[in-house]
């Protein structure tokens, strides 16, 4: 008699890898409304700032036991990357602010409180109680985002956890689609942008 063995995420990526994670989060979201919103007016900080939010919320990640799920291509160069927590409440903890100093420095003052009123007006309509937050994804290779969110899919079915995220641009969100979630109603984060919310309900996965 043998006992069926739930799926288990790949190892996450080696903290030798977050750099080049970072920088394909950051190429990922270059257009990303939000970010219109927030990024800085020189070309050069503002690429810089970007490359910093994505490596200071994997230093989050590391730290406080999240994610950090990458595909790779045949060379073993990461084409998407993906940030995650297996989360009871919304939220952070306070310190984390601390490892996201870096990226507060290039962001400025401004751009900084505003990130911080959009963070807090998306976590107030985020689930409590045992969930998946499928929290960045980007690639730069077509599929490589809906198979990391199925990566979560299989992991969230596994264990009888939703999986919640927020479609951050439309091709998230028809990825988001094509794979069955159920969408809501996007929701006002301030300053004339919006996110739709979107989760996973745990069923067969193929």
């Amino acid at each position: 008699m043998t006992t069926a063995t739930a799926y288990e995420l790949p190892p996450d990526i080696p903290r030798s890898d977050y750099r080049e994670a970072a920088q394909v989060l950051a190429q990922a979201f270059t257009a990303d409304p939000v970010w219109q919103e927030l990024k800085p007016r020189w070309a050069k900080r503002a690429t810089a700032a970007l490359y910093w939010v994505f490596r200071c919320e994997i230093a989050v990640a590391a730290a406080t036991g999240g994610h950090v799920q990458a595909i790779r291509n045949r060379a073993g160069a990461i084409t998407a990357a993906a940030i995650a927590y297996t989360r009871t409440r919304p939220g952070f903890p306070l310190w984390t602010i601390l490892l996201r100093i870096p990226a507060m420095f290039l962001l400025g003052f401004t751009s900084t409180v505003r990130a911080a009123r959009m963070a807090f007006a998306a976590e107030a309509h985020q689930p409590d109680g045992p969930h998946f937050y499928a929290y960045y994804a980007g690639s730069r290779d077509v599929g490589g985002g809906a198979a990391l969110m199925k990566r979560l899919m299989k992991a969230g079915a596994a264990r009888q956890l939703p999986v919640y995220g927020e479609a951050k641009s439309e091709d998230m969100l028809e990825i988001l689609r094509i794979l069955r979630w159920d969408i809501a109603e996007p929701i006002d984060i301030g300053y004339g942008r919006s996110l739709t919310p979107a989760t996973f309900h745990p069923g067969e996965v193929k």
